[in-house]
């Protein structure tokens, strides 16, 4: 079952893993009933598209291969770890970095800072335990400030007008964008 979150990152254009770990992307929320999502799923180099329903299965009371199971992950790289890139440890969620490498008993180790403490992994280890850290994207405000009028003047005869006057011809053009955007929230007809 996904989270609330995780719903919103995918409907956003966040990538999702389906139970057969393969990478997916919802490209409509407009599709055909039952099926509302289209997605884009990514199989052996090639795209195919694959309807879901909207809570994102194929099937309404068994499980599929297709169904969409969580957010992906960028898997474990053992190069970019070596460069210092940052890891999740897959269990706690924690973000930590791969501190060095050395031979022992003829096998590499690695060993992982986290949470002030240090592990010791081998490579196979490592792949299960840990991903790649992805930053976090940053949230866009859905409204932006709007440049403020020079005057403002209110008619208030048999209809109600306001007239707004700016300083600049962008000013006028930002203020009537987001009205035209925005007009069935702004306006209400009597």
């Amino acid at each position: 079952m996904l989270s609330e979150k995780e719903i919103e990152a995918l409907k956003k254009g966040a990538y999702g893993i389906n139970r057969q770990g393969q990478r997916v992307r919802i490209v409509s929320t407009n599709h055909k009933p039952p099926y509302s999502i289209l997605c884009l799923v990514e199989v052996n180099g090639h795209d195919e598209y694959q309807p879901l329903r909207s809570n994102f299965t194929l099937y309404e009371n068994e499980d599929s291969g297709l169904d969409i199971v969580g957010l992906w992950e960028e898997p474990f790289n053992l190069e970019h770890a070596l460069a210092g890139e940052p890891l999740i440890n897959v269990e706690t969620k924690e973000k930590c970095y791969l501190l060095s490498k050395s031979k022992f008993a003829k096998v590499d180790v690695y060993y992982v800072e986290e949470q002030a403490s240090i592990q010791c992994w081998n490579e196979t280890d490592l792949n299960v335990n840990y991903v790649m850290w992805k930053e976090p994207e940053p949230t866009k405000s859905e409204y932006k400030e709007l440049p403020k009028p020079t005057s403002i003047h209110i008619n208030k005869t048999d209809e109600y007008q306001v007239k707004l006057r700016f300083g600049s011809d962008e000013d006028y053009n930002i203020w009537a964008k987001h009205i035209r955007k925005h007009a069935d929230k702004l306006f209400y007809k009597v």
